[in-house]
């Protein structure tokens, strides 16, 4: 089971960091060609509130979510 865990969560991860990355550094939309209207519910007006949200909880979460799948990244964070 780990060995189809630990690889989606990295490609979980890349995917919300570019895609949170892109939302920050234009929160208009435009460059992932994302309407305005998707937001009508939201409180925010423009994509940098969910940007910042999909970099940082989706993006991190997941690629701390994989480090134990990883055997070499485990090593490195399993204590002494």
């Amino acid at each position: 089971m780990h060995i189809v865990l630990g690889p989606l969560q990295g490609f979980i991860s890349l995917g919300a960091t570019a895609g949170g990355s892109m939302l920050v550094i234009d929160p208009s939309g435009a460059a992932m060609r994302l309407p305005l209207s998707w937001l009508d519910r939201l409180m925010s007006a423009d994509d940098l509130i969910p940007g910042l949200f999909l970099f940082h909880i989706s993006g991190f979460g997941s690629m701390l979510g994989a480090i134990p799948f990883s055997p070499r990244l485990a090593m490195l964070v399993q204590p002494p």
